[in-house]
């Protein structure tokens, strides 16, 4: 990605780099703000640039759309008429951006409401089709400002995607026990799945700092943050946990899986001792080889992966902002200044982050 370094030349040039000795192809596109959102995930074929969060110009979004194939389309949909049609028809006008993120099907957006007159968060999503950019607008479902407070309920999150499917969770507590509710919706909005699963013992609550490539992350306001006993990812056909668990007199950073509607323990992390009077901090983002994760506390600020493969220990170094562009590097070899990602047919692609910021061209190297 390149850009004039001129604050008021918004335009960025694209350059798709594979297995050839030169670029595959170049693009160019013109958002409408410096610094868009850049949002991407695993199997997915499309990345997003986004200018907002919030809805804009009386309820609308603006993004640039790329493709595999270099095609750039610049849009400007319309949330606020779709958000009209609900039954409640809530004030699209006081809603709040809390994430976004690229599925296989749809572009996501998810909004928040605090409602005064009932005391209660009310959860919004709009999904946005990639092929034909055509919105719908969902409710998530409220949640009582009470249940927050108390720790009896959780705000809704995006929790990742299976196909046409799209996961939201949130902690609350059902039956008598703690645990988490997760709804599937289809790309049309209609609710497939609805799951309950349990919450292990002896978890540590934490402040969810959003880490990844998904519009969370980009958040400035802390006020924002919620707090939460684990966070719940879907990846590869299964439904992931990460925890901070107490146990042997200290804390493990802890990943389940899901099983039968019980976690079962894939890996775990022994962290430093831990000052429960400080706030610690915990974001995640998955990826086919595990979960990455931010973690942040008493000094102590690192990204690292969780591997999916039981017993295999990941890497984990000290958080940089260019930690959240290359999750590749924490399951690759390669040096600390080097930006290092795989292809398709087994290459590795690798380039000196010393390069980046030069007026001039950069060059890469195939391992």
């Amino acid at each position: 990605m390149s850009q004039n370094p001129k604050v008021e030349m918004k335009q960025i040039g694209l350059t798709l780099v594979g297995d050839l000795e030169e670029g595959l192809w170049d693009q160019k596109f013109n958002p409408k703000v410096r610094t868009p959102l850049f949002l991407f995930n695993e199997g997915t074929r499309h990345v997003y640039f986004i200018d907002h969060l919030d809805l804009v110009d009386n309820g609308r979004v603006t993004f640039n759309q790329i493709n595999g194939a270099g095609n750039a389309r610049s849009k400007v949909v319309d949330i606020g008429t779709k958000v009209k049609l609900l039954q409640n028809k809530p004030d699209y006008t006081k809603f709040y951006g809390v994430d976004a993120a690229v599925t296989e099907k749809v572009l996501v957006y998810q909004y928040r409401l605090y409602n005064k007159k009932e005391k209660q968060y009310e959860g919004y999503a709009a999904f946005i089709a990639h092929h034909n950019f055509s919105p719908l607008v969902i409710e998530l479902g409220p949640v009582e400002a009470a249940d927050l407070k108390n720790g009896n309920g959780g705000l809704w999150k995006y929790a990742g995607y299976n196909g046409d499917i799209v996961y939201f969770a949130r902690s609350r507590f059902k039956f008598g026990v703690h645990g988490w509710t997760v709804k599937g919706y289809s790309y049309k909005g209609v609710t497939e799945e609805d799951h309950f699963i349990t919450k292990p013992d002896n978890l540590l609550t934490f402040k969810n700092v959003a880490y990844g490539n998904t519009g969370a992350y980009y958040l400035e306001d802390e006020k924002l943050l919620t707090d939460e006993p684990g966070l719940i990812s879907f990846m590869n056909g299964n439904f992931y946990l990460t925890v901070i668990q107490k146990r042997n007199n200290g804390h493990d950073l802890v990943l389940f899986q899901a099983e039968d509607s019980e976690w079962i323990e894939v890996n775990s992390l022994t962290l430093d001792p831990i000052n429960e009077d400080e706030e610690v901090k915990l974001g995640t983002f998955p990826i086919n080889e595990g979960i990455t994760y931010r973690y942040t506390h008493g000094g102590i600020d690192k990204a690292g992966i969780l591997l999916f493969e039981e017993g295999a220990i990941g890497n984990q170094y000290n958080f940089t902002e260019n930690s959240v562009y290359n999750p590749s590097a924490l399951v690759l070899e390669h040096t600390g200044e080097e930006f290092v990602t795989q292809l398709p047919l087994g290459k590795t692609v690798v380039c000196n982050r010393s390069q980046f910021g030069r007026s001039s061209g950069i060059s890469f190297e195939h391992r």
